[in-house]
């Protein structure tokens, strides 16, 4: 009886409980340099993406490909 009445206390009280959110953060570039950079947030599903690339970065971009922004490393693509 008395782990019956416990069990239904607690059951009701698990919706109070606090709930903690990890919400994870990249800003780019860092002081002026625009190296690469790889972010390891593959456990992650971001809500919506927010992507601000000067025309000096784009127009300045170097290599074959241009490659300015990818959402997954470009050997997995």
């Amino acid at each position: 009886m008395v782990s019956g009445l416990l069990s239904a206390v607690l059951a009701l009280a698990v919706p109070l409980l606090p709930v903690v959110v990890d919400e994870p953060a990249l800003t780019w570039p860092r002081a002026g340099d625009v190296a690469s950079v790889d972010a390891p947030l593959a456990g992650y599903v971001p809500l919506d993406v927010e992507v601000t690339i000067l025309c000096a970065v784009a127009t300045g971009a170097s290599g074959s490909d241009r490659l300015v922004l990818a959402t997954i490393p470009p050997a997995t693509a």
